[in-house]
This record gives C-alpha cells, sequence and structure tokens, in this order.
C-alpha cells in the first residue's frame, strides 16, 4: 500500500484530504503542520507521496523546505492562493503538480495516480548492485557500470530503491541500504539516519543543533539514534587524517 504525508495547517481541510486520499487506497502517514513536523514525520515514516499547503500559518513555506532537502519524493501541492509568483517560486521544489482549493475530486485523482506512476516509472530504471574481488558493478538498464566505493557521496533509499549519489551523478538501484553498505564495503561509509548512507570524506558541515549534514549543497537529517556513532566516526576519522 502506498503512504502519503499531508501537510496542512487547516485541520478540517486536512481531514478532508485524509479521506479523500484513504478512498483511493492509500495510507497517510501524519497530518502535520509546520517545517519541523515535516522532518520528524519524513524521519520516521516511509512516504511514497507529499500533499502540501504551500503557504504554513506560521509564516513558512513548505516549498522552501522541500528545496533545502532536495527530496525525490513526488510533491502535489495546493493552495487557496491564486498568486502566479508564489506558484513559480514553488518550481525549486519540482513539485507533479500544483492544485488550487478546494480540490475537485477528479483533478485530485488524476494528479495523485500521475504521481505514483511517475515514481515507480523512475523506480523501474533501477538495477542491482554486484561485487567481485576488486570491483563493484551495478547492473542498470541491462549495463554493467563499475563504481568506486570512495567515490560515494551518499545513498538514500526510498522504498524497495536506492539512489547512489556519486561525484559527479547519481543511480537508482533495486536494493536495501543494509545490503549496499554491506557491499560497499567502505568504512567511511556509515548511516546517519534511517533513509540515508553518508560518505564522512564528502561532509562539508553539521549542526549537531538542528541535526542536519551538509554534503555539498545536499542537506541530509542526522537520526537520534545515530547522533552518537556519527559524531565519533566523525573524531576518527580526523584522527587518521
Amino acid at each position: 500500500m502506498f503512504s502519503c504525508l499531508i501537510v496542512e495547517d487547516d485541520y478540517s481541510f486536512g481531514i478532508s484530504v485524509k479521506i479523500q486520499v484513504q478512498e483511493l487506497g492509500l495510507k497517510v502517514t501524519n497530518i502535520v503542520s509546520t517545517i519541523e513536523e515535516i522532518k520528524e514525520a519524513l524521519e520516521s515514516n516511509h512516504v511514497d507521496l507529499i500533499l502540501s499547503d504551500i503557504k504554513l500559518k506560521n509564516g513558512e513555506y513548505s516549498y522552501e523546505y522541500f528545496a533545502e532537502s532536495k527530496t525525490e519524493i513526488p510533491i502535489i501541492f495546493f493552495s487557496a492562493l491564486k498568486d502566479n509568483a508564489l506558484y513559480d517560486k514553488t518550481k525549486c521544489a519540482n513539485p507533479y503538480i500544483i492544485l488550487t482549493k478546494p480540490l475537485d475530486d477528479n483533478s485530485f485523482k488524476s494528479a495523485v495516480f500521475g504521481a505514483l506512476k511517475e515514481k515507480m516509472d523512475a523506480k523501474e530504471k533501477g538495477g542491482e548492485i554486484e561485487r567481485t574481488d576488486k570491483t563493484i558493478f551495478i547492473r542498470n538498464k541491462g549495463k554493467l557500470i563499475s563504481i568506486d566505493s570512495e567515490q560515494v557521496a551518499f545513498v538514500k533509499s526510498e522504498g524497495n530503491h536506492c539512489f547512489i549519489n556519486l561525484d559527479t551523478k547519481k543511480i537508482a538501484i533495486r536494493s536495501s541500504l543494509k545490503n549496499i553498505q554491506e557491499t560497499l564495503n567502505n568504512p567511511s561509509l556509515i548511516q546517519v539516519q534511517r533513509a540515508y548512507l553518508v560518505n564522512l570524506k564528502y561532509i562539508t558541515d553539521v549542526n549537531i543543533g538542528t541535526n542536519i549534514l551538509q554534503i555539498s549543497e545536499t542537506s541530509i537529517p542526522i537520526g537520534r539514534k545515530y547522533k552518537r556513532v556519527l559524531i565519533e566516526s566523525i573524531k576518527n576519522n580526523m584522527t587518521k587524517d
């Protein structure tokens, strides 16, 4: 069953969206209304689709967070504001579509299934990861691509697939995060959150207060149970250098 996160500061509207989603056969993991709650919800649950109001009551804009976090979960924005300038700003988050409140049932249904289909089509392009004694290969679109584990900056898990982010490209594969970590067998590649592996050598900044680390321009959340191991690993890595 596909799952979705609803971001909406009008609780009654959020409940109506939840009912619509459930009628389409999807599971709703949470209804949240702030950026901080979005972070916690995505860290705690697997989410296939995000349904989000653009502007929240506390003055926050959801698209700013989604753009900064570079999430690859498909997003459907909705808003009661008919503001083309605002709609243009949301493009930085790469939404699937923007819908106007109140939501039309047919348009909403088409948007949900369209976004999920696009997600599944992207996953079908993935491959498998294999290893010989000396070389790591990813089978992608019928071809074997060799990779160097030292060039893996970070890995993000989404459902049954993972996205391996290298220096210059990103490759989707059908695998678990655990399997990738074991196959790559790189001591510098550690888990920092339920859905992320990061290469210590690529970390450019760590903010313990906000539980966010940076790899180049990508912001990656730090899970509470992985925080201590991350700090110790960074210290050990600095000592070796």
